[in-house]
């Protein structure tokens, strides 16, 4: 019988916004400060009892390093205040643990999914969406998905303080706040006409300030409450349970669930799992404690990266690379990192599932990729990290150019199937806008 764990980092029930208000910072995000909500499921097919023997061991060896070894062991006791710049950040002992751990997950074949979702693209759904859907089932714009990442990225990165408090305000009509993004935004593309490193966001700004012209009229009520769509991890768990059934590796109906304290069992009961076990508690389950040290250091890694490759907006054209100290790595360092690569990104197709706006997720998967390009400790020394920095920048590039360009052929796929991206959404064959 198979073992699938879940659990979770910066779950948000109430947005607002930062006080006093931080351009970067435009929401006020609790003490974790994550941008986004990261979700991991941990699954094992067998042998849970000998993994689990080697993975207590494993645990007591690094609390024996503890000024108090009686403590459970979470994810955020080994990373906090020492993630700076990643794995390069953390201590010998931390390396060491992290590293036996996917060495662990690897020798007994276990896999993996993580998903993750930007809280501003969670408003954005409870505020605009609908508005969206509507514009294209009335062909008034032709991709719903790349409109909706461009705006996305616009509230995330660029938006006014004005513009933040709107959209939070639900008694701010849809009309009004669409009319002043219009504003904010003609003003952000005013104020950077000569910058070189936005030319191909402003083309795209203003063909939103040019549709909001268009379409503001178009009423879209106020939600009751901003909510976070679990649909949207229920169809991420659909697209890897799917993959991994085709290619025999899985079978729901042969796998135990554990949800960790918080996680509704109600979201995943549509699936046939033998059994759901909810409010698990992690100090009695090693299983949640694996997947919570997994979404520690995946969550903390996207959290960094994001907040890393933000440019400087008093700067704003000068380009905006991650610092050197992420690429200065030890031969133990570089071994995990090649690690997490092939254990993040190898559990089948949909290993890593994104949301439409996949910024810090592509940055994250493009870091560790990065890394796999060298064969060795010693060839990746061979190049400067000055020379890195400048590298992975380009491969995080391209790989934002191959998501953008998957949105136009994917979106094609969908008018040639569907009247619109809402029918096919609710057709169950396309993951939630």
């Amino acid at each position: 019988m198979g073992k699938l764990f879940v659990d979770e980092k910066g779950p948000q029930e109430n947005f607002k916004i930062s006080s006093p208000f931080n351009t970067k910072e435009k929401l006020a995000y609790g003490t974790d400060i994550m941008h986004g909500y990261v979700a991991n499921a941990w699954y094992i097919d067998k042998d849970m009892d000998k993994f689990t023997e080697e993975f207590i061991e494993l645990e007591k060896s690094y609390l024996q390093t503890l000024q108090n070894p009686d403590i459970e062991l979470k994810g955020s006791r080994i990373l906090k205040g020492r993630f700076k710049y990643g794995v390069t950040s953390l201590r010998r002992k931390d390396v060491e643990f992290y590293t036996k751990l996917f060495e662990l997950l690897i020798k007994y074949k276990s896999m993996n999914l993580l998903f993750s979702v930007n809280k501003m693209s969670i408003i954005f759904d409870s505020r605009l969406l609908e508005w969206i859907y509507l514009l294209e089932e009335k062909r008034m714009i032709s991709n719903a998905y790349l409109t909706k990442y461009s705006l996305t990225k616009y509230l995330n990165i660029e938006a006014s303080e004005e513009v933040i408090k709107s959209i939070l305000d639900l008694n701010c009509t849809s009309k009004d706040l669409l009319n002043k993004i219009q504003r904010d935004m003609q003003s952000l593309v005013d104020a950077n006409k000569k910058n070189k490193r936005m030319q191909g966001q402003l083309v795209e700004y203003k063909k939103l300030i040019s549709t909001i012209k268009k379409t503001k009229h178009f009423i879209v009520n106020p939600p009751e409450k901003i909510a976070f769509d679990w649909n949207k991890v229920a169809y991420a768990m659909d697209l890897w349970l799917t993959d991994n059934e085709l290619n025999n590796r899985v079978n729901p109906k042969d796998i135990d669930l554990y949800l960790d304290n918080g996680i509704k069992s109600s979201y995943f009961e549509k699936f046939s799992f033998n059994s759901i076990h909810e409010n698990v508690n992690s100090k009695n389950n090693a299983g949640v404690r694996v997947t919570d040290f997994l979404v520690a250091i995946a969550g903390n890694y996207i959290k960094n990266l994001h907040t890393a490759s933000q440019y400087d907006r008093e700067e704003p054209a000068k380009p905006k690379r991650l610092s050197a100290n992420f690429f200065d790595v030890t031969k133990d360092q570089f071994y995990l990192l090649k690690l997490m690569n092939e254990f993040f990104f190898c559990s089948g197709n949909f290993s890593i599932v994104v949301d439409t706006f996949f910024d810090d997720e592509l940055i994250f998967e493009a870091f560790l990729n990065y890394f796999d390009q060298f064969k060795s400790f010693e060839e990746f020394q061979m190049t400067s990290n000055k020379t890195h920095v400048k590298e992975q920048l380009k491969l995080t590039i391209y790989y934002f150019r191959e998501r953008w360009n998957q949105g136009i052929v994917h979106d094609g796929d969908v008018k040639n199937l569907f009247s619109s991206t809402r029918e096919a959404v609710a057709s169950g064959l396309l993951r939630p806008l």
